[in-house]
């Protein structure tokens, strides 16, 4: 198991040598039309770091919903 953050922990068998998450799925999610649809109102946003997501996990064990 590789500890991702800290707080997620991923088998070595979900990941490739890149340490990208591995997974098969018939469904194929593209998100091109509302990424233009949002540029062309002018809504940027940041890239999520480690900060966002620490403080998301912390927001979450708050409400008890992981116990981590």
């Amino acid at each position: 198991m590789v500890n991702i953050y800290g707080y997620i922990r991923v088998s070595s068998r979900e990941q490739n040598e890149n340490r990208q998450l591995l997974y098969d799925t018939n469904i194929h999610i593209e998100n091109d039309f509302t990424l233009w649809f949002l540029n062309q109102l002018g809504f940027e946003w940041e890239e999520t770091d480690f900060a966002h997501f620490q403080g998301y996990v912390e927001y979450f064990r708050k409400l008890g919903f992981l116990k981590v």
